[in-house]
């Protein structure tokens, strides 16, 4: 942290210098990328600042944002110090870093972040490495493409003294609080047509605008429409005067690009909910979640367009006296979950365990087979290389292994989506399913013309008894009775034993 007070506030001693620029340049070179990724991450200047600090197992390092050449070169550094002085290692990931927002597709720097685990996997000290998220969405991507382990944390905010406000001012004119960042897209440039669509319908409603970031010019060009009753806040304002502006509107209106946030979490959200304030927010992201979940009072808006927007302000704006209170009764707990108290005291907690680091399931959540980010870390022998149809089981046993975040208490049901490999020359085959080498199920396809080559969703029930309790553990295996080589039967040059491919499946427990 930068700010003196929240030092002072955490009985902090000091704090370190930013990290350096950990670059990696990605081209279309691959040859390129590796030694980007090999050279990145070698400041000794940096690992012998943090020696200096003299840091021991007692003692917490955390850092803001991930990135591939920090792992590894944490991981080195830990390795380097004796046992009692390797301090615990906090890593946050916002999402973005693994994950392209936009297409949901792998970033650019996922290999490296794979490659950058495994080698903290192998380094004495690993175990005091934590990888922090602040939402499931997040989770999933972190663990898959890491092959790690990641830890729930709520977002840490330093309120300070602030409190929501409530004044008469304000009650008799709310202002709207419009924000926006680098992910607002046009949005930016259609503030004027959302102001003046809100005051057509209720008029003299004050509005304060924030620009965020790096959006010097929409602020310019914002500023030369002159709109009466807007305030336009400072770029770059000092924290204490950002809670301020905050706190003392009714009504916050996130204008961003749907798309961004149905990974990411959002900090002002955060913080407006703990402020007791109506949000106004895309649906379909994380923070509409959180709404339709009761964390939080507002509207939402289907589309990103000026009209939509005003529109959800409106309906704020007409329902704000019941709003109020269901933000006023929410923000409490809101506040002291997100609170830097909070955090540092469940960090210290992971700080004196030793959990496992092997990638957990969640259950309910969908693992799709065709994306070998999403499937790999729970893929055991027996499986064929990814493809867009899924993975083939290569062998007579093909086995997934799923760590559970909790023991299960009652029966769970498998289900996946599969293809049997069959032609007319191999026009049947069985699958016995097992869980913990107990038969559970047992999958028998024919070959059909029509329907052979489409996928079928086939369904096996978990009992408890096979699920193991320390940890809590469910181990699968697809037996094939006559797993057969395209090749064998004439139909491709392929020499590999297929039996079935599976493109998706999911555990979840029985209602």
């Amino acid at each position: 942290s930068s700010s003196p007070d929240v030092v002072s506030s955490l009985s902090a001693e000091n704090t370190l210098a930013p990290l350096p620029d950990f670059s990696v340049t990605i081209s279309d070179d691959a040859a390129a990328q590796i030694i980007g990724y090999a050279d990145a991450g070698d400041s000794q200047s940096y690992w012998s600042a943090l020696d200096a600090e003299d840091p021991r197992q007692m003692d917490t390092i955390v850092f803001a944002r991930a990135h591939p050449a920090l792992i590894r070169g944490i991981g080195q550094w830990l390795s380097r110090r004796k046992s009692d002085q390797r301090p615990a290692v906090f890593i946050r990931f916002v999402g973005e870093e693994v994950r392209d927002l936009q297409t949901g597709s792998p970033g650019a720097l996922a290999p490296f972040f794979r490659l950058a685990s495994a080698d903290l996997g192998t380094r004495a000290g690993a175990e005091r490495v934590f990888f922090l998220v602040t939402s499931s969405a997040i989770a999933r991507a972190v663990t898959r493409t890491c092959r790690r382990r990641t830890f729930m944390m709520p977002m840490p905010k330093y309120m300070g003294a602030q409190q929501p406000a409530s004044s008469s001012a304000e009650l008799l004119a709310p202002v709207v609080y419009l924000f926006l960042n680098r992910r607002s897209g046009p949005l930016a440039t259609e503030i004027g047509h959302i102001i003046s669509a809100v005051r057509a319908k209720h008029p003299n409603i004050p509005f304060a605008v924030k620009f965020a970031g790096d959006l010097d010019n929409a602020c310019a060009a914002f500023k030369e429409e002159k709109i009466p009753d807007v305030e336009i806040l400072r770029i770059g304002e000092p924290t204490a005067q950002y809670l301020e502006n905050l706190a003392r509107s009714a009504i916050v209106v996130l204008a961003y690009q749907p798309q961004f946030y149905r990974t990411l979490t959002s900090g002002i959200f955060v913080e407006a909910r703990n402020l007791a304030k109506v949000v106004v927010v895309p649906r379909g992201t994380w923070m509409a979640a959180e709404l339709a979940a009761g964390r939080g009072a507002g509207t939402t808006y289907e589309e990103p367009t000026a009209a939509a927007i005003s529109a959800a302000v409106g309906e704020a704006l007409d329902s704000l006296g019941d709003l109020r209170l269901a933000a006023n009764a929410v923000a409490p707990q809101s506040a002291a979950e997100n609170s830097c108290a909070r955090v540092i005291e469940l960090m210290l907690g992971l700080a004196n365990t030793t959990p496992d680091m092997e990638p957990h399931y969640q259950l309910g959540e969908e693992i799709d087979f065709a994306d070998a980010w999403d499937s790999r870390c729970f893929l055991q022998e027996g499986w064929g290389k990814t493809e867009t149809h899924g993975a083939w089981t290569t062998s007579t046993t093909a086995r997934l292994s799923l760590l559970l975040d909790a023991p299960a208490t009652r029966p769970l049901v498998l289900q996946a989506s599969v293809v049997p490999f069959l032609t007319e020359k191999h026009r049947a085959i069985s699958v016995e399913v097992r869980s913990s080498n107990r038969r559970i199920a047992e999958w028998i396809f024919e070959f059909d013309e029509l329907s052979t080559r489409k996928p079928r969703w086939c369904v096996a029930e978990i009992p408890v008894g096979t699920i193991e309790d320390c940890p809590p553990r469910v181990d699968i295996s697809f037996v094939v009775d006559k797993p057969i080589s395209p090749d064998e039967v004439g139909f491709s040059p392929d020499l590999r034993t297929l039996g079935i491919a599976v493109r998706k499946l999911l555990i979840s427990e029985i209602d």
